[in-house]
């Protein structure tokens, strides 16, 4: 079954990155560079797509299955969509997972 994943928003926590982060990492912090708002990704087979951050797909893919196997969240105006996210505490990305008909 095909799925299109969203990125929706990147978002970096400056508070949090003052506090946790290492001193010499700190300039380095701002929102995820491997992913750009508004970029997409189609996705078959449960199969992450090619350079997807293997932590932010592990963070997703419960998520991804749910919706795979034809679950629907409550909380979500949309049949056949998941809103998901990394869940890196200092610079999380927010996710909409989409089932696509055949």
């Amino acid at each position: 079954m095909p799925f299109r994943i969203t990125v929706l928003k990147r978002t970096a926590f400056a508070d949090l990155i003052e506090e946790y982060a290492a001193d010499d990492r700190k300039p380095t912090y701002g929102p995820c560079k491997r992913f750009a708002d508004g970029q997409t990704f189609e996705v078959r087979g449960g199969v992450p797509p090619a350079d997807f951050c293997a932590r932010a797909w592990a963070s997703i893919f419960g998520d991804l299955a749910v919706v795979e196997l034809g679950g629907n969240a409550p909380w979500i105006n949309r049949k056949n969509t998941m809103i998901t996210c990394c869940n890196d505490g200092l610079t999380p990305v927010v996710f909409r997972i989409e089932r696509l008909e055949s």
